[in-house]
């Protein structure tokens, strides 16, 4: 299943705004066909690295920042189908994510 039907069958399905919003994000990176999880890392970073350009009194930051919560959970989601990566996946994700505020 390609990330598109992955992110589609979620279930407990997320709030219609949220989803919708995700989806989005998900769509605006170039996918990695071969690392959904990756996919999904990227598209989290890309909307952070926006957000963190953002006024943080600009309301729609907190969509942004549920959207991106539920992206770095959805990526260990589905690396966690494959255990063995869990670990490299959460490292690499901090590592990514925690730079984004020192760029």
């Amino acid at each position: 299943m390609n990330l598109r039907g992955w992110l589609a069958h979620r279930e407990p399905s997320p709030p219609r705004v949220l989803k919708e919003r995700v989806e989005a994000l998900v769509f605006a990176v170039p996918e990695l066909p071969d690392d959904p999880a990756g996919s999904l890392l990227a598209a989290a970073e890309a909307a952070l690295a926006q957000l963190a350009r953002r006024s943080p009194e600009d309301r729609a930051t907190a969509l942004d920042l549920l959207a991106v919560d539920a992206l770095v959970t959805y990526a260990m989601e589905y690396a966690a189908q494959t255990p063995d990566e869990l670990p490299a996946l959460a490292k690499h994700a901090m590592s990514r994510l925690s730079g984004v505020a020192s760029r």
